[in-house]
Parts: structure tokens; C-alpha cells; sequence
């Protein structure tokens, strides 16, 4: 069967869909995947069929990031300034790709899928990388800038939904080049691009652990979390160095540093702080740093501290101690399947969400990127070094991730909507 995949953000986004793309195909399907041109590369060296869609989202554009990472006014201007005004040239090349194919699978981001599926009539599937992205009332997200809402659960389902109400009324104003392409194209569809318009009434695949939250009563029909898709490559290596594989093997187990790939770019001087930090502790650590700051901090490399530019978490989270990290939601997969406790710095985004998710887990613990200070710091990860509730549970997690195969369940779930719909298309033929 011809699938067309598509999904628009950072190495995060691409790489889960990228997973899922090489599954399918491995099965026998024949896929592509559209994005954006700056991951061609990533996606070409695994003789992966690429697409461009718009915008070019490159990760090393700082305008770009930094407008990403804004928690107060971040959302509102990455969709109006960066998405909404290339959907409609997206939908048009994405038209031309998904007019052969049996299936449309489009990320978050898309926003020019669904409308793509519903002009051609194709059965489509939504990827959910992460909890926040359901919107449900009955287990409701952390939204940055509104951290109280964690404590919702407690006053109820109506609050929540008042609440949501609002959010989707102010944020649908984003979406006015969305719903004059719908008119253009005749596209019956009232729906907010930005919460109920995302999600398919076909599958809607939450690539994410059930640990995290479960699927709810308000979940849109036919919601299935089949757990992480596990795959951490980046453009340039997949493998430890040997320098960081040597250090990792030649002692006891390290804090691992890590910005992730956007946060990296806003935050380099907290490189500073970790170092500062990672000199006062009992304990060894190993810095990602990325390669636009790794020069910087290369030579001050020793027996107890180790910089690199870049490590796949999957080869590196299995030797620490525990993660300091970002929050977003691959690194916090990644770590949840070393068994490896963490310290999450949320900014925005999901993050605040999956730091409370974690912490329900008693995994994690967490300092918001704002109140981070060398002794917050500190005393956060002693916290984590020296109580063993949190060693005990993360490794329970770990034990449980492992046995989940989000991958195999997720290209399962594609295939069932295959067999559905081609059984459906030939039971028309005969009548």
C-alpha cells in the first residue's frame, strides 16, 4: 500500500516519524515522507522517498528558536508568523503527493493534512507525540504561564472545560489562513485546526507511553497510545564517539547535561552553569553541548568531566547516574527507558506537562528554566543521586518501557486502518 507521511518541527518530530516510515516500509508498504528541506539529508540516507513541505523550519535559525521557545507569546506567533502563512502553498504540494496514496499519516504540526485528506477523501491518521497534545478534561495539560492548572484535576471536568473553552476561542483567531483555504477548497469543516481539527476520525496514534497518562473518555473515537517510537539518530553520526564511549566505560555512572535540539540553541550560557556545577559534585558528568557551541568547551574535557557536541540518548542514558534535560517529550522517553532518574528545566511547550507527568511517576523532579541557579542546581541533583525512591521507581519504569514496543504496536494500528478501509472500498465496489 503507498502511505504519505508528513510532519513539520525539530529532529524530535521528524525522527519518531521517520521511525514509523521505516517500519512500514520494512513491512512492504511504499512511503514517503514530506518536511522540511533541511532534513532531505536525514531522511534520503535511508532511502526514504522525500517531500518538501513549508516552512523550512531549520533548527540552526535562532529567530526561528528563539520565537519557538518564547512560553508567553511563543505558540500564538510560530503559527501566525511562521506556519499558517505557507499552509496553503503546503497543501498544494502536499496534494500532488497523497493523490496516489491509500493513507495520509500527518504530525501536529500539519496543519495542511487533514484538509489534504479531505479534499481527496483518503482515510488519515494523526500522530500525537505527547499527552498535552489530547486536550482532555479529565487528565488536563500544564500549559506554561499556567502552571496552576496541574492542581485542576482537583476542582473538576466543567472548570477544565470552561477553561479549555477559552484557549480554543482565543487561539481559533490564529487559524484565519486555515479556514479561508477550507472555503477556497470547499472543505466542509468548522472544526479548530488547532485541537478537534487535528485529530482523525479514522486513528489518532499517541506515540507515547500509557505510564504517562491513559487514553481518556474525551479522547476523540478511535485513540490508540501504543508507546515511544524509539529513534535517535541525527544528521551526522548515530554512535557514541569513541572518546565519550571510553570515559563512559572507564568509571562510575555520570550526570548527563542535555539541552536537546532547540534549547541548546537559547541556552548555551547555561553550559557555564553545568560546568560549574558538574566541578562541585561528587560524581562524574558527561555535557552535550551541541556542535554550534562544542568548540567552546571541548578542551575542558577531563577525567571527571566530559563535553561532546552530540551522543544518541538511547546508547548514552543507559550509563548515568540520572538526566538533566529539557522536557521535551523524546529526551523524557529516552530517559523513562534507561531507568534513569531526572531533573527537568521546562520553558515551554509540553514541558511543564511532562515534568508533572514524570514527577506523578516519582522519577523526576524539575526547576523551571527561569529559576535555574548553580545551587538550585546542585541540591536538585543531589536530591536525585542520594534518595533511592527515585533510583527504585525509575528503574520500575524502565523495566515496564522496555517491555512495551511502541514501534511494532503503532505500525500495527496503521495496518489495521489499511485492512478497515480496503475492506470498506471493496464491500462498496460489490454493492
Amino acid at each position: 500500500m503507498k502511505i504519505a507521511l508528513t510532519t513539520l518541527g525539530s529532529l524530535g518530530d521528524v525522527n519518531p516519524m521517520l521511525g514509523l516510515a521505516l517500519e512500514l516500509r520494512d513491512r512492504g508498504h511504499e512511503v514517503s515522507l514530506s518536511t522540511s528541506r533541511y532534513f532531505r539529508p536525514h531522511i534520503e540516507k535511508h532511502s526514504i522517498r522525500f517531500h518538501e513541505v513549508l516552512p523550512n523550519l531549520d533548527p540552526n535559525n535562532k529567530e526561528i528558536i528563539h520565537t519557538v521557545l518564547d512560553p508567553k507569546r511563543g505558540p500564538e506567533r510560530f503559527h501566525r508568523e511562521i506556519i499558517f502563512p505557507d499552509v496553503e502553498k503546503s497543501y498544494r504540494t502536499f496534494l500532488e503527493v497523497a493523490q496516489d496514496a491509500d493513507l495520509i499519516i500527518s504530525g501536529i504540526l500539519s496543519y495542511f493534512a487533514p484538509l489534504c485528506a479531505k479534499k481527496l477523501n483518503k482515510p488519515w491518521a494523526a500522530v500525537m507525540l505527547s499527552p498535552m497534545t489530547f486536550w482532555s478534561i479529565y487528565d488536563p495539560p500544564v500549559i506554561p504561564t499556567m502552571e496552576f492548572i496541574k492542581y485542576a484535576y482537583r476542582v473538576g471536568p466543567d472548570f477544565n472545560r470552561f477553561l479549555f473553552r477559552e484557549i480554543f476561542r482565543v487561539s481559533n483567531e490564529w487559524t484565519k489562513q486555515v479556514q479561508e483555504l477550507r472555503r477556497q477548497e470547499s472543505i466542509d469543516d468548522q472544526s479548530n485546526p488547532l485541537t478537534d481539527g487535528a485529530t482523525s476520525e479514522y486513528l489518532n496514534i499517541g506515540l507515547y507511553s500509557p505510564l504517562l497518562g491513559s487514553v481518556q473518555q474525551d479522547f476523540p473515537p478511535n485513540s490508540r497510545l501504543t508507546g515511544f517510537v524509539f529513534f535517535d539518530h541525527n544528521l551526522t553520526h548515530q554512535e557514541l564517539s569513541p572518546g565519550l564511549k571510553h570515559f563512559l566505560e572507564s568509571g562510575e555512572p555520570p550526570v548527563v547535561f542535555t539541552l536537546g535540539s532547540n534549547s541548546v540553541m537559547k541556552h548555551s550560557s547555561l553550559f557555564d552553569l553545568f560546568y560549574e556545577v558538574a566541578q562541585k559534585l561528587n560524581s562524574r558528568s558527561v555535557i552535550l553541548t551541541g556542535a554550534s557551541n562544542f568548540r567552546k568547551y571541548k578542551r575542558l574535557s577531563n577525567d571527571k568531566i566530559f563535553f561532546d557536541d552530540y551522543a544518541p540518548y538511547s546508547g548514552l542514558f543507559p550509563y548515568a547516574s540520572c538526566v538533566v534535560h529539557q522536557g521535551g517529550i523524546g529526551t523524557t522517553g529516552q530517559a523513562m527507558r534507561s531507568g534513569t532518574p531526572m531533573l527537568i528545566l521546562p520553558e515551554c511547550n509540553d514541558q511543564h506537562d511532562n515534568l508533572e507527568r514524570t514527577k506523578r511517576l516519582g522519577i523526576a523532579t524539575g526547576i523551571p528554566m527561569k529559576r535555574v541557579n548553580r545551587y538550585r542546581l546542585r541540591k536538585a541533583i543531589e536530591k536525585l543521586l542520594t534518595v533511592s525512591n527515585y533510583k527504585d521507581k525509575a528503574a520500575q519504569v524502565g523495566n515496564a518501557i522496555q517491555r512495551e514496543n511502541g514501534l511494532k504496536d503503532a505500525a500495527d494500528e496503521v495496518e489495521k486502518l489499511l485492512h478497515r478501509t480496503q475492506a470498506n472500498s471493496q464491500q462498496r465496489i460489490r454493492y
